[in-house]
């Protein structure tokens, strides 16, 4: 296990949007959802950019989250060499 604390102000778009893909894929986290439904149909929020600003889009409806917790950049986890690397960039 690493313990990873990130700041989000020195990432790139990129950076952040793969921090979030790693956070939502990590067994054991609770992912970010849809506040509109608990439905499974509308499944885990999906990062996008737009602007030069990360955004998380429920891909079931309309809804968009402005704002990424900071507990996707300061969790426990096991990361990937892959992700070690690119997290360095």
């Amino acid at each position: 296990m690493q313990y990873v604390d990130l700041n989000p102000a020195d990432m790139t778009p990129e950076q952040i949007i793969a921090r979030v893909h790693l956070y939502q894929n990590t067994y054991g986290v609770h992912t970010l959802v849809c506040s509109y439904t608990t439905s499974e149909s509308h499944g885990p929020l999906v990062p996008i950019e737009q602007d030069g600003k990360v955004h998380l889009v429920c891909s079931g409806c309309d809804f968009i989250r402005h704002d990424i917790p900071m507990n996707v950049f300061s969790f426990i986890v096991d990361i990937l060499h892959s992700s070690q690397e690119f997290m360095k960039k």
